[in-house]
């Protein structure tokens, strides 16, 4: 059994890589110092020189629903594999640059205005 939790108090769990090393999600749980219920906090975070780690934004779930969100997450990669198949999912992958169909009118340098003589 571990150590009882009191408000205001938390333990992380986890930190995980972001897209650059400058870049991190902290995964935590504290107890709310209003309800006293514990609470999973996922925060994005990032490096600054001469601050080090801050966060930008953060998700508080009730501990109640992490059964949930385990779930909606093991089904994650089974997702991602279906998404990996579908044409163009590789953004890395060189495209084409579309296809640009000039409209005749005003803007093409044409006059398509009619007009009548008497």
């Amino acid at each position: 059994m571990g150590t009882p939790m009191t408000p205001n108090s938390e333990h992380v769990l986890a930190h995980l890589e972001g897209n650059s090393q400058d870049e991190r999600t902290e995964i935590a749980v504290r107890v709310s110092a209003d309800s006293h219920n514990p609470v999973i906090s996922i925060r994005q975070q990032a490096w600054g020189n001469g601050i080090g780690w801050f966060t930008q934004a953060t998700v508080e779930l009730p501990a109640s629903s992490l059964t949930a969100l385990k779930l909606a997450l093991c089904l994650a990669p089974a997702t991602l594999q279906r998404i990996s198949f579908l044409p163009n999912a590789n953004p890395s992958e060189a495209e084409e640059p579309p296809t640009v169909i000039p409209f005749p009118g005003l803007w093409s340098g044409t006059n398509t205005t009619k007009t009548t003589e008497d």
